[in-house]
């Protein structure tokens, strides 16, 4: 059937509240106290008041399906390996040492914040934005309307997909690693930033992103570097293989935008450019294997007369200009082998 707590609760010692039926269990009123709460249902338990409001818990566990109702704060870790459904308006907010859903969570269509690191082990939904104060282990997918922001280095567990909806940036600002697929998807101007290296300690075996404007730093794959892009993009860092004997990184390029690449790359892998402008600014911008393009402008960017030394195959026709980053005289720049094939190909400067 369930039942109804409607006043606040002050724990004074590690407390357990079983709700051993198959109703829901309300707790409406504030719990405080330091010390450590587990609740265990087989029905669902609705948290409404705040929890830790004035002392911080030590630590919540809740088994099965839970609704937080109210922020929630522990000077420990939460724990929620039943669904979880977020209600009520503005922001949530989980504040503890480390946040852990093990199943889904439904954000109900409010923000979420969580201060403290996290760890997702089951699909967040109905989110408009997501903030991660600390770090993060990601194990599945996440979608939002709006942002997401994760601050803290991110450590993959599986393969996910973050995925916002209406415009909304994704933002890793740490260092991304595991040797997993990745994926971001990122609707109308909604952009992505990978602010630190990534799989520099544990390479990735791939990563997708579709986004408008991408900036990211250096990246380490064991496969495919998947860019599809609307914006004008910048990968700064080095493009490099995984330190093993077979792998390499591919790279392939999609979309209307400019892809700008300015790092010295040690890639060996790969390198396809199906549409847009890819502007090389590094006469190592690309692997030294061959490079294959369509409905590409390919941009070579270099102040003084450099020896590029790509072979350049056609399998649509394309565009080649010679530029400079800064203004100034002419220069010359070398590249190797052109297969045009039954294409037709431009060349400018």
């Amino acid at each position: 059937t369930g039942a109804t707590a409607s006043g606040n609760i002050t724990l004074v010692a590690d407390t357990t509240i079983k709700n051993s039926g198959s109703g829901t269990l309300v707790l409406s009123g504030t719990i405080n106290g330091a010390q450590a709460l587990t609740i265990t249902n087989t029905g669902s338990v609705t948290l409404s008041g705040i929890v830790g409001v004035s002392t911080s818990l030590t630590s919540l566990s809740i088994s099965g399906p839970s609704t937080l109702g109210a922020n929630i704060t522990t000077t420990g870790t939460q724990t929620y390996s039943g669904a979880v459904t977020v209600s009520g308006s503005g922001t949530r907010t989980l504040t503890g040492t480390t946040v852990t859903n093990s199943s889904t969570l439904n954000g109900g269509a409010i923000a979420l914040t969580i201060t403290g690191n996290a760890s997702i082990g089951g699909a967040i939904t109905n989110v408009t934005n997501l903030s991660i104060s600390g770090t993060s282990t990601i194990g599945a997918n996440v979608t939002t309307t709006g942002t997401q922001t994760y601050s803290g280095a991110v450590t993959l567990s599986a393969s996910p997909t973050l995925t916002t909806t209406a415009n909304g940036n994704v933002t890793l600002s740490g260092t991304v690693n595991g040797a997993y697929t990745f994926t971001i998807n990122t609707n109308g101007t909604g952009d992505t930033t990978l602010g630190d290296s990534v799989g520099g300690t544990t390479p990735l075996t791939g990563l997708t992103i579709s986004t408008d404007v991408l900036t990211t730093a250096a990246i380490k794959l064991n496969g495919t570097l998947d860019i599809t892009n609307r914006g004008s993009s910048t990968i700064s860092g080095i493009l490099s293989d995984a330190v093993l004997s077979s792998s390499r990184l591919n790279l392939a390029k999609y979309g209307s935008g400019t892809l700008t690449l300015t790092g010295t790359n040690t890639y060996t892998g790969n390198t396809t450019f199906n549409a847009g402008t890819v502007r090389a600014e590094n006469t190592a911008s690309f692997s030294t294997g061959l490079v294959s393009i369509s409905n590409t402008t390919l941009q070579f960017a270099y102040d003084t007369s450099a020896n590029f030394g790509n072979n350049i195959q056609l399998f649509g026709s394309s565009s080649i200009i010679t530029d400079r980053v800064t203004s100034g005289a002419g220069v010359t720049h070398t590249l190797g082998t052109l297969s045009i094939g039954a294409y037709t190909l431009t060349i400018d400067r």
